[in-house]
């Protein structure tokens, strides 16, 4: 079988469930479970709780609050079997086990038997992509503080989506006031072109420091696989009104180019906003044009992705019609206007799903005000 680069650790945390494979390892550990959440007494300590080792199953991640540790499958069998998790290259003998392990349980050949410079390979690339979800991590646990901390940002969100705290909890979002970030960034051991490799930052002109990209603006972090894997800052009142961000409702993360060479070739946008909802035995889905659209129905219970995007750029509608393959129904929302542009590419995204054998239902909405507002 052959496996490319791109593909061999998403293809195996994509055909394995954290939720299966966590009871399959601790079932005798779980003391409760509650929708797609597991709460387990962890074997590495003493927990009062006994529920201090949480799998979250729409995330596709796990943490313990005893242990203070935390990561994806690979991370949790490495845990399981060991009680540690380690990052980086070398790949250690842990991490290797916990991928073979897994391997076996997807119907995927070991690593090691492919060709030793595609393993390598692979493995270098799993290396990076590790180095840049620890950033984003950091990066949003920051800026989520930063919000959470925020009345003025709180009320904001509050009254433009109707977001309350606990959607700032539940998607991890975030306030991008960067007071103090590159200091901590550093105090928690990541390297300048670590930091650069995210696309969320630009080096000044002596390469000796970092700016970040995104300022006072609400921030989504992208989620797939169980890691942070892209970042989109909508616009506040608090954003500055400068050449760079006037005009711009959404800022996006640089793309590596002979303009930015210091970012990862793996920061890309074909990512959906809360895409990992799909792990979930879900029987209908909304994908909406608007992110906050998505956190909005999703915490009133519908579930809901986001394209980020009026329009699903041609070279993206191949993962998105693999990412819905096994969803029985799905609804396309995109916002109204009186150009009809929203409309008429919802129903564009409809077709194109509709030809791929998907059940698809276009949604229009009413204008709140009329077409004068």
């Amino acid at each position: 079988m052959k496996q490319s680069t791109n593909n061999y650790y998403q293809e195996l945390k994509s055909a394995l469930d954290i939720i299966e494979v966590a009871r399959g390892l601790l079932p005798e550990r779980i003391t409760y479970s509650h929708a797609d959440k597991l709460y387990m007494d962890c074997p590495m300590h003493n927990s009062t709780s006994k529920r201090s080792l949480v799998v979250d199953g729409t995330r596709q991640l796990w943490n313990c609050f005893g242990c203070g540790l935390g990561g994806d499958l690979i991370q949790f069998v490495q845990f399981a079997n060991t009680g540690k998790i380690t990052h980086g290259t070398p790949l250690s003998a842990s991490h290797k086990e916990a991928r073979d392990f897994l391997a076996l349980r997807a119907n995927l050949p070991p690593l090691q038997e492919l060709s030793p410079e595609l393993a390598k390979k692979m493995e270098d690339e799993r290396a990076e992509r590790e180095k840049i979800s620890s950033v984003f991590a950091d990066v949003v646990y920051f800026f989520h503080n930063k919000a959470i901390n925020n009345g003025d940002v709180l009320n904001w969100a509050h009254e433009k989506w109707g977001f309350t705290q606990e959607a700032f909890e539940r998607f991890s979002l975030g306030y991008s006031d960067n007071e103090g970030l590159t200091d901590y960034l550093d105090k928690r051991g990541h390297s300048l072109a670590d930091i650069a490799m995210t696309g969320a930052f630009s080096f000044s002109a002596d390469r000796s420091s970092l700016f970040p990209l995104l300022k006072n603006r609400i921030v989504f972090p992208f989620f797939s696989g169980g890691q942070i894997v892209y970042l989109s800052g909508r616009q506040t009142p608090w954003t500055p009104d400068d050449d760079f961000n006037s005009g711009k409702k959404y800022l996006k993360l640089m793309l590596k180019s002979e303009k930015h060479p210091d970012v990862s070739e793996l920061i890309r946008n074909d990512y959906f906003f809360n895409e990992d909802t799909l792990r979930r035995r879900i029987e209908k889905i909304v994908i909406t044009e608007g992110i906050p659209d998505a956190v909005a129905l999703e915490m009133n219970g519908f579930p809901s992705m986001s394209t980020a995007t009026v329009k699903v750029p041609t070279g993206i509608e191949k993962r998105l019609k693999h990412l819905l393959r096994e969803t029985p129904k799905i609804y396309v929302c995109n916002d109204t206007e009186d150009s009809g542009i929203g409309i008429n590419n919802a129903i564009e995204t409809g077709l194109m799903l509709e030809r791929a054998g998907l059940d698809v239902r276009i949604i229009e909405l009413p204008m709140a005000g009329g077409f004068d507002e």
